[in-house]
């Protein structure tokens, strides 16, 4: 008989855990799942949201390199232009310039040849103009071409070209001399 008490025993406590388990314990372990399913969700989304910010980060960093790379530029540019700017040439080798015109040309940031080279005919006149009337005679129509010319040191050609202007300007063709008939 007291296995029969043992038996039973046994039996109660399994339905009886089973019940403790089934009314209690099965809640939790839902609420459990469902709060654990909700923080998968939070960090799938947080993940989501990670790359999102490194992809975003990504780009800012190439931007950041390429605006870099454009500031390096601009940088040596600007270098170059201030040591241009520094740099004179003497512009009254120019036939056409003197030293007054190279002032005034040099106040207009006109102080290489090569920028000289560089500078329309019109924005010569114009300077020239601004100058005043003692300017406005002056004919800059060559000075870019001699300019240039003596930019690249070429200065056989510049020789050459001079011999062919007064003033900066071609001279005209000289008449071929009538022979005379006696």
């Amino acid at each position: 008989m007291q296995w029969l008490f043992f038996l039973a025993g046994i039996f109660v406590g399994v339905i009886l855990e089973w019940l403790v388990d089934w009314f209690y314990w099965r809640k939790k372990r839902v609420a459990w799942s469902e709060k654990e399913s909700g923080l998968r969700a939070e960090v799938v989304t947080a993940q989501a949201e990670t790359e999102a910010v490194r992809a975003e980060a990504e780009t800012v960093r190439v931007e950041a390199e390429s605006l870099r790379s454009e500031l390096a530029v601009s940088e040596d540019r600007s270098l170059k232009l201030a040591m241009a700017a520094e740099q004179r040439d003497d512009l009254s080798v120019i036939e056409g310039i003197g030293p007054k015109i190279a002032d005034l040309l040099d106040g207009h940031e006109v102080r290489t040849f090569a920028v000289l080279a560089e500078t329309s005919v019109e924005r010569l006149r114009a300077i020239l103009t601004e100058g005043g009337p003692g300017f406005r005679l002056a004919d800059p129509t060559t000075w870019p071409r001699q300019a240039r010319l003596a930019a690249n040191r070429d200065w056989e050609r510049l020789q050459q070209l001079k011999q062919q202007l007064a003033g900066g300007v071609r001279k005209p063709p000289q008449p071929k001399p009538v022979p005379r008939t006696t």
